[in-house]
């Protein structure tokens, strides 16, 4: 299991956000060298954060995990059945 499957839209989309815009501040300012890009991502994800912190008022390492992925697909495969079931009914 990887830590994705814990996190929810909300924190997987401030991920996403904060590797696009590293690449976007990466190739816009042409920066090169090792430490250079870590100060890039470094100061680009303290911008996602505070703004993550700003809008929620919460840090990101406070909010509530997202449900385990296994329980959301268990819940998924159960729900299909059922419908199945309603579905046969009607036909």
């Amino acid at each position: 299991m990887v830590i994705a499957d814990h996190m929810d839209k909300a924190e997987l989309a401030a991920h996403l956000f904060r590797i696009t815009q590293t690449q976007a501040k990466i190739e816009q300012h042409g920066l090169k060298g090792q430490h250079v890009l870590e100060q890039a991502a470094k100061s680009v994800g303290k911008g996602v954060r505070d703004l993550v912190i700003k809008n929620t008022g919460q840090t990101p390492e406070n909010m509530a995990a997202a449900e385990p992925i296994n329980k959301v697909r268990t819940k998924i495969k159960g729900a299909s059945k059922t419908l199945g079931k309603m579905d046969k009914k009607k036909g």
